[in-house]
């Protein structure tokens, strides 16, 4: 297999307006699933887990989703995207013989609505949903941890329900970049695979709710995509 890493590791500067008052928000569920290998370091010692099949959760609303205009990035052209960052709600993992698990790091969900050269390496890929970890809160740098590419994206802008949609994609991440969860240190074997694996993404939407006010906005702030890495490894 040849590697190849995406770098737009984006760097999302979030301008919030302060605490928000009461709204009407919909709630939205993210899931992401796929099979991964992989192994949790905890006070528990270290559990591993073989072609598990891992169901990701990230839930949110519609209000706090933000979209970003295309721009130009040291020579690479980021297309226009949409954006939510997952501050204020649990993200999940559903492992198959470990159980549920929640990530403590902060996560987002971000889709490229139109082919996007995702590995910089001049192959035009579907649009893409990938969802990630916020590396660092100050700048917002952001390491893909799954998704899924499907010319079912195009045009979808996170606010909808769409799918289940089954297609190229799925779950993981290099072994060297760990993730921190409730039940330890995550590491996944490998990244994913290109071509090769699969996964697949729904989005379902609930009633309209009263958004609590302490809730901070995202929506309402300002978000320029800066690099996102989201690596992910292509056939030979």
């Amino acid at each position: 297999m040849k590697r190849h890493s995406c770098t737009f590791a984006l760097g999302l500067a979030i301008l919030l307006f302060g605490v928000a008052g009461p709204a009407q928000a919909v709630p939205i569920t993210y899931t992401q699933t796929g099979t991964a290998t992989g192994q949790i370091t905890g006070t528990a010692g270290v559990m591993t887990f073989t072609n598990a099949d891992i169901v990701m959760t990230l839930i949110g609303d519609t209000d706090n989703v933000a979209g970003n205009p295309e721009f130009e990035d040291d020579g690479f052209i980021i297309p226009a995207n949409f954006f939510f960052g997952n501050i204020s709600f649990a993200t999940t993992l559903d492992i198959t013989g470990l159980g549920l698990v929640t990530i403590t790091d902060q996560t987002g969900v971000f889709v490229f609505p139109t082919p996007v050269d995702i590995n910089e390496d001049g192959v035009i890929d579907p649009p893409i949903v990938i969802f990630g970890t916020i590396d660092n809160p100050g700048d917002f740098s952001f390491t893909g941890l799954g998704g899924t590419a499907s010319d079912s994206f195009a045009g979808y802008d996170l606010r909808t329900a769409i799918g289940p949609i089954s297609a190229t994609g799925g779950i993981g991440r290099s072994f060297s970049e760990g993730v921190n969860t409730s039940l330890g240190v995550l590491r996944f074997l490998s990244d994913i695979d290109i071509g090769s694996s699969q996964g697949t993404f729904t989005a379902t939407t609930e009633t309209d709710v009263p958004e609590p006010g302490s809730l901070l906005l995202l929506g309402t702030g300002i978000v320029s995509v800066v690099g996102a890495r989201a690596r992910f490894r292509r056939p030979r």
